[in-house]
């Protein structure tokens, strides 16, 4: 994961473990969530802003293992997380709520 500030031009490079596809970046609140279709996982990046942070952020996963498969996310105006789960065509996968 890299954070940019366009108008300073600084930018910090974050490693996420165990991520195979990371392919959609949602910010919610103060957390940055991270879809990875291919290791069926959601991970949340605490705080969001971590350019100028000296210690590194808290990474967790959110979901795992379920099947979902999340690929596309979205911040619902609930405070949940709507994921939409991709695998392949021939495995359709459904839209899931993620809350608290």
């Amino acid at each position: 994961m890299w954070l940019f500030d366009l108008k300073t031009r600084k930018g910090k490079k974050l490693a996420l473990p165990d991520i195979q596809f990371a392919n959609d970046v949602v910010l919610q609140g103060n957390a940055l969530y991270v879809s990875d279709n291919r290791a069926d996982r959601l991970c949340r990046i605490e705080p969001a802003d971590f350019l100028n942070s000296k210690a590194e952020p808290k990474i967790s996963v959110v979901v795992s293992g379920k099947g979902v498969n999340p690929n596309g996310i979205y911040p619902a105006r609930d405070g949940s997380m709507l994921m939409v789960g991709f695998k392949a065509a021939e495995e359709a996968r459904g839209i899931y709520s993620v809350n608290k």
